[in-house]
């Protein structure tokens, strides 16, 4: 099974931006773990697995060695009170993930966003995956949540930022269950 760390900033009277840091190891090579992570069928699954609901892949492309990833979903998440009569029971989401070319077999960087419709609310940074001891690979995310709104922003962030960091770590688990099951059964050819 993987390993996962995370590390959230806390919001506290003299406003500052949360914090979303995540360091996961899969018992798999990167080069198999990103066609895992860019797999329409294993990226779907994922992301119901992690409790999205109406998950849809809008965007898989690769140009320029460059792929982009962006799916949209429900997600339920317990918000502030102050917040629930403009938010709803769920709130839709569009995460993206755009990764550079490969800088060699064992490394690949990149970037990955998520946008919540009709909050101004979004959160993004780093994405690395690079090669760990063995036919095994870690996988760095790194970000900040950020809500501009007045009053309940901090509220707002710490709320997404517990659902952001909640979903990367049942992700990261299917991904870490998809592995275990391949590796012993692996697909007939």
């Amino acid at each position: 099974m993987g390993r996962c760390a995370l590390t959230c900033g806390q919001a506290s009277a003299q406003h500052v931006h949360m914090k979303v840091a995540l360091r996961h190891h899969y018992a798999a090579a990167p080069g198999d773990v990103f066609a895992m992570m860019t797999s329409p069928d294993l990226v779907l699954a994922k992301c119901r697995a992690a409790g999205q609901h109406n998950v849809k892949i809008v965007e898989l492309s690769q140009c320029a060695g460059i792929v982009s990833l962006r799916v949209r979903s429900d997600v339920v998440m317990d918000v502030p009170v102050a917040a629930q009569r403009f938010l709803g029971p769920a709130v839709i989401w569009e995460q993206h993930e755009e990764w550079d070319p490969t800088l060699s077999s064992v490394a690949r960087t990149g970037i990955w966003q998520i946008a919540a419709t009709g909050v101004p609310l979004t959160t993004g940074g780093t994405i690395r995956l690079t090669s760990a001891q063995g036919l095994r690979s870690v996988i760095d995310m790194n970000g900040e949540v950020l809500c501009p709104m007045p009053v309940v922003g901090a509220q707002l962030e710490a709320c997404f930022t517990a659902e952001v960091e909640r979903s990367m770590m049942a992700q990261a688990a299917f991904v870490d269950q998809y592995i275990s099951t391949t590796q012993q059964h692996p697909p007939r050819c």
